[in-house]
């Protein structure tokens, strides 16, 4: 297991993953991503790897300490309290270094009331306006 130091950017890369198949099953993602950003080209969805976090993380991944304290270290996990998943409700864009390794994700309300943050490596989450 990486430390605090060394992200885990095969855990990261696994969410993303997850996020980017999940966009299929949430209209409302797509409807705000439509409505509100313009984009309605399922083609530019998958290409730039958009996705959606619906709150499923903890039934797909291990539920194991040391997975939870990864995806905490990666700012996924618990920033919103004990327990809950960083990006729940917000549609999520990965950001890819020079060699295509998600390095971080970005996430977008996409539900009325729901702030939006920035996850990165280093578990920084940043609220955005």
């Amino acid at each position: 297991m990486p430390n605090r130091r060394e992200p885990d950017f095969g855990l990261l890369a696994r969410v993303h993953d997850i996020y980017r198949t999940a966009l299929g099953d949430a209209p409302q993602a797509r409807q705000w991503l439509a409505q509100q950003q313009g984009v309605e080209d399922v083609r530019l969805l998958e290409r730039y790897g958009v996705g959606f976090a619906p709150g499923t993380l903890k039934n797909i991944l291990p539920g194991d300490s040391s997975v939870r304290l990864a995806l905490r270290n990666l700012g996924l996990w618990g920033g919103r309290g004990p327990g809950t998943e960083e990006f729940i409700g917000c549609v999520v864009l990965p950001i890819f270094d020079t060699a295509g390794r998600v390095v971080a994700l970005l996430g977008y309300p996409s539900m009325a009331g729901r702030p939006s943050g920035r996850a990165s490596p280093g578990g920084s989450s940043t609220p955005r306006p």
